[in-house]
């Protein structure tokens, strides 16, 4: 049991200091959702997943059972990056007026 504790706590050790990506992540999805853009949210759910296997099937060769922690982060950020520039894509759109 203290085993399975500790790799819980080491878990969310790894991501509290993340979640601000995870919030980002959040409000730029709701965001482009909000200006009518849903394909894009749904498409960065689904990269989220594709991260998150390919960080647990690499990853954890090369850092053990930390890299399926890491996949977590890496999934926010990789759709972060993606959620960002589509936003600012929308953005320069809307100021545009087109």
């Amino acid at each position: 049991m203290d085993e399975v504790l500790g790799y819980g706590y080491e878990f969310l050790e790894i991501l509290a200091v993340f979640f601000p990506f995870l919030y980002i992540l959040y409000i730029l999805r709701a965001v482009l959702q909000g200006i009518n853009n849903t394909v894009v949210p749904m498409l960065s759910s689904f990269a989220q997943l594709m991260m998150r296997l390919l960080c647990a099937t690499v990853l954890t060769r090369f850092i053990g059972y930390e890299g399926i922690f890491w996949g977590e982060v890496t999934a926010w950020l990789f759709a972060d990056a993606v959620l960002f520039a589509v936003y600012r894509l929308e953005m320069r759109r809307i100021s545009q007026g087109t």
